[in-house]
């Protein structure tokens, strides 16, 4: 990262405010590519709550769309801890295994968007907000992958990409963060690879549901269900 901060000053903002920096030794960049996969479902099962209360026969599609959907992200999940497991000769075939199998599961994330159609206006607002950001952290893991392909294809290749990344500073939340020009309450959720990528950590999207699930709808039913999953989220 570029050293527009002291060592010292940087190393903190990286710790306090990053899911996964090098500076606080973590061991590759393996622990963010981690986070994707292990934050997903808790996301994805947020859906029904703002389905099945409103309209049934999106309830029946919603719970259609999960069962095909969970096994591809098993699938891709499974992929990707033989890739990390495997020796460096063995990885980049494996990692482009694992690159092949989220296409299957974004074609299902896309009919999971197409089933979760409610009439309620709140709750199509809470559901459009949660599948935004599944749909768009399975983007970011997909480009962290390739972007790791791109250097080798190995656990090393994928650590370098988080090691020289640059911070930027962007933030889901409240529009008051985005307005103060000195960026004190930013936090570096957003990472600019080498590349010219820019990919939102898991701690960014988490940040997101939490807004959507926060703000009030005005809808007693919708606002209540988001309370109750806020807290599960906590």
């Amino acid at each position: 990262m570029k050293k527009y901060l002291s060592q010292c000053a940087l190393i903190g903002l990286l710790c306090g405010l990053m899911i996964s920096a090098p500076a606080c030794n973590f061991s590759t960049g393996l622990q963010e590519a981690e986070h994707y996969l292990s934050e997903i479902q808790p996301f994805v099962s947020l859906v029904p709550a703002f389905v099945c209360p409103f309209d049934a026969n999106a309830c029946s599609a919603v719970n259609s769309a999960l069962q095909v959907e969970q096994p591809a992200e098993l699938a891709v999940s499974g992929f990707f801890n033989d890739w990390a497991a495997a020796s460096s000769a063995a990885q980049p075939a494996l990692l482009s295994q694992v690159i092949a199998a989220i296409a299957p599961l974004q074609k299902d994330q896309a009919a999971l968007i197409a089933a979760a159609q409610v009439k309620n206006s709140a709750a199509q607002t809470k559901i459009d907000g949660i599948l935004n950001s599944v749909e768009t952290s399975t983007i970011d893991f997909l480009n962290l992958l390739q972007e790791a392909r791109s250097g080798g294809g190995t656990s090393a290749a994928l650590a370098s990409v988080i090691e020289n990344d640059e911070a930027s500073y962007e933030t889901p939340v409240l529009a008051f963060f985005v307005a103060n020009p000195l960026k004190v309450f930013y936090s570096s959720n957003t990472l600019k690879l080498k590349s010219g990528r820019k990919i939102h950590t898991v701690k960014y999207h988490k940040s997101y549901i939490v807004s959507v699930l926060k703000v009030k709808t005005g809808d007693a039913q919708v606002d209540a269900i988001a309370k109750q999953k806020l807290a599960g989220l906590k």
